[in-house]
């Protein structure tokens, strides 16, 4: 089955908030092993080799135009209104 973008971005705002696998696991309720796939899926479409190239990306896209914090409690990132 195909993966759900929001189950994407969930993991995403993790990996922004530093969680590991296991607690992200655990916050969304899919096991480390889902987890380790949407990692290596986030990792194909951003052109990164892992985590940390992630997270440096998140960070210099807040400096982009169209980019705006998130009203959520997770400090999650949206791009024109998505």
């Amino acid at each position: 089955s195909d993966v759900c973008s929001s189950d994407l971005e969930q993991t995403l705002r993790g990996i922004a908030l530093g969680l590991s696998g296991k607690h992200l696991a655990e916050r969304m309720n899919i096991s480390p092993n889902t987890v380790k796939v949407y990692l290596r899926l986030i990792m194909a479409k951003m052109g990164v080799a892992g985590r940390g190239e992630i997270t440096a990306k998140l960070l210099s896209s807040r400096a982009e135009p169209g980019w705006k914090p998130r009203n959520t409690d997770e400090g999650g990132l949206q791009r024109d209104g998505k």
